[in-house]
């Protein structure tokens, strides 16, 4: 027989406090077998009291408030069932917690858009990610993490913090661990992301993703959603054109309206602004989330209205939602209503016969509204402080040219003067009425720029001594046109590259090296390099100088020695001769040597070793650079050194306190197959040694 055993409760909670709880079970084999002694009743019954305490005060050495104890809950528990034959069933019992038991995650709040943008380009807008960051719950925050992946799931960032515990290294703060009470960490007010990943670099625009995740002490968490950052780097960008310049809306003819072509990359909003020339905004056109398209201006207002006759410039604009700006113009756009109205256009800011091809001639554009009826018209270009120097000029029944390009030259062909100018349009009619435009001003610069440079101090020694480590180098420069940008190139003796400057603009007046080349070598000592400045204006005009940079006697200190390596000492081939050289070559010896001379007088308390450095030929081969150092480049070197004693000598130097030694090419400092650089290993040098 199956029997059947069926069991239903129900608690009843009252205000989180008082608990009634109430039991009906039923068994069928007891019904069955109602004979059963210690059959139970049907029915049973419970109640349950919660006391909650908060105890602020700690109460002798149990530190109560301390380690979380002061809430605790205390509860009392009793239940009745009555039994078969009479009998009744009762139980008392009690559970105290100390501590509330902690099981919700910390509460993560962030002020913050579902989509945010941002452009770390180092331009002040935008530039990072600023979330504003509230984490709270009801013990202990622990750690906190912002995760940044790109948009296939790989983690670019991770912004983590954590608490922070020492561990406990001996016996005697095992019971300090054991009742250990924790402790949460400080939550700043926000994160800060600012576009790097974690390697450093910067993250390639795109779409990424960020959540925020926070932990508390019994390692309860919690994860924001997935919000989207979108970094945008690339500005908006556009061209815009006309078909003409001016135009006359409501008159006849083909140009009552303007034709604008317009194109560009789809952004948040493009705005076209047609600007009058007090710089109020007359018509305004946009496109949203879109790339601006080709419209014709027809020379209405915003609301509607004829735009006065006047000049206009247009401005189309773009700043995308990370912060990025893009802004083009086009100028001298004119509307001409009138009978009789006249302008003078030019297509650059100047000219000059010396410079770019796009600059060797300007052009004037001559716009005249009406034609007919003209008694006589004159053109000139005037030189603003001498005056005429190009005239043209037309009578009754010609029409003004729509251009005139100007080569610089006067009416009697020569070069007109370098300054200032204007272009001047005069027209006379039939009527009695006269009419003049003047165009803005513009440069004629035939010379180009000039400069000179002053090096000091001649010779420097950037051994850093600190004494005349850095060379100065003053430029002064001229131009009537502006200076657009410049080069200066530093060789080394061989003419090969050494290091460069450069910048737009004028260079600044003063510019301080420090000797060291574009790799951070060093120059050589008593060696003369060459420096040249090119200067290149706004009208492609350019000058260059070349200066040499006189290198003094280096010492360099290596231990408790001093050391000075010179390459410039010029060897007949194959010889000791020093003398009987090229006559440049022998003046720079002599002078080498000199230097040397003062500096060794200098340190006079030091014994000298010379040593005499070569260059093998044969390196590749073991066996015959074995051969050439024993039987050419030893004692050649060994030659030299003492050719260099004896000068030395010559010039007071104490013979006994020098010493030779030939190297050969045992101590290359440039490899020999680098057959650019080799010069530097053969070479003298000097080490000087304290007696």
């Amino acid at each position: 027989f199956a029997g059947i055993c069926f069991i239903a409760s129900t608690e009843l909670g009252i205000l989180d406090t008082i608990f009634i709880r109430a039991k009906f079970e039923y068994d069928s084999e007891q019904e069955r077998n109602r004979a059963l002694a210690t059959r139970s009743l049907p029915m049973g019954f419970g109640l349950g009291v919660v006391f909650k305490t908060d105890i602020k005060d700690d109460i002798g050495f149990l530190n109560i408030s301390e380690r979380g104890w002061g809430q605790s809950d205390f509860q009392v528990d009793a239940a009745y069932a009555p039994l078969a034959n009479g009998v009744h069933a009762m139980g008392l019992g009690a559970n105290i917690s100390l501590g509330v038991a902690d099981t919700a995650p910390p509460v993560i709040t962030t002020k913050v858009e579902d989509v945010t943008y941002m452009s770390p380009n180092f331009d002040g807008v935008q530039d990072d990610l600023v979330i504003p960051l509230d984490i709270k719950d009801q013990r202990y925050i622990t750690g906190y993490k912002l995760t940044i992946k790109d948009a296939s799931g790989k983690t670019v960032r991770e912004i983590a913090n954590k608490e922070a515990r020492p561990e406990n290294v001996d016996v005697a703060s095992v019971f300090q661990r054991l009742t250990y009470v924790r402790a949460g960490i400080n939550v700043p007010p926000s994160l800060v992301w600012d576009g790097k990943s974690d390697a450093g670099t910067l993250a390639p625009d795109g779409k990424y993703t960020y959540t925020i995740e926070a932990w508390d002490d019994n390692n309860n968490k919690s994860v924001t959603e997935d919000r989207t950052i979108v970094v945008k780097t690339a500005p908006p960008k556009a061209t815009i054109s006309t078909g003409y310049f001016i135009f006359s809306p409501g008159r006849e003819g083909d140009r009552q309206a303007l034709p604008i072509t317009v194109t560009g990359t789809k952004e948040d909003l493009w705005k076209l602004s047609i600007v009058n020339d007090k710089g109020k905004d007359v018509y305004t056109r946009e496109w949203k989330d879109a790339a601006p398209s080709n419209f014709n201006w027809d020379g209405k207002t915003s609301d509607g209205q004829s735009a006065p006759d006047g000049v206009y410039k247009l401005v189309l604009a773009s700043a995308d939602k990370a912060g990025n700006k893009a802004s083009y113009e086009i100028d001298n756009i004119i509307i001409d209503t009138k009978e009789t109205n006249a302008f003078v256009t030019l297509n650059n800011e100047g000219l000059s016969p010396n410079g770019a091809e796009d600059y060797k001639t300007i052009t004037a554009g001559l716009k005249v509204s009406y034609q007919e009826g003209i008694k006589n018209w004159s053109f000139v270009i005037k030189h603003n402080e001498k005056g005429v120097q190009k005239s043209l000029k037309g009578l009754a029944g010609t029409r003004v040219p729509e251009t005139v390009v100007w080569n610089g030259t006067s009416d009697s062909g020569e070069q007109a003067p370098d300054g200032t100018y204007t272009a001047q349009l005069n027209i006379e009619y039939d009527r009695g009425t006269s009419l003049e435009a003047t165009s803005k001003p513009f440069v004629l610069n035939a010379a180009g720029p000039s400069l000179d440079i002053a090096l000091s101090p001649i010779p420097f020694s950037p051994d850093n001594d600190g004494v005349e480590d850095e060379l100065y180098i003053v430029t002064t420069v001229k131009d009537i046109s502006p200076i657009d940008s410049w080069t200066m190139e530093i060789v080394d003796p061989t003419g090969v590259h050494f290091t460069t400057f450069s910048g737009t603009g004028t260079p600044k007046e003063t510019i301080v090296w420090d000797g060291k080349s574009d790799k951070g070598e060093y120059v050589e000592a008593a060696s003369d390099y060459k420096l040249r400045l090119t200067l290149y204006d706004t009208l492609g005009c350019t000058a260059s100088l070349t200066k040499t940079i006189m290198v003094d006697i280096l010492v360099y200190r290596d231990g408790d020695k001093l050391r000075i390596r010179v390459p410039s000492i010029t060897f007949k081939a194959d010889s000791d001769d020093y003398v009987d050289v090229a006559k440049e070559a022998f003046e720079k010896n002599q002078w080498t040597l000199g230097r040397l001379a003062k500096c060794f007088n200098k340190y006079s308390s030091y014994n000298i070793l010379i040593e005499g450095h070569a260059v093998s030929v044969y390196y590749a081969d073991a066996a015959r650079a074995r051969k050439e150092q024993e039987e050419e480049l030893l004692p050649l070197s060994k030659k030299r050194a003492e050719a260099i004693k004896r000068a030395l000598s010559s010039l007071g130097i104490a013979s006994s306190r020098i010493s030779t030694e030939g190297v050969g090419a045992a101590r290359p400092i440039v490899p020999f197959s680098d057959l650019v650089n080799r010069w530097k290993d053969r070479r003298v040098e000097f080490i000087l040694i304290k007696n």
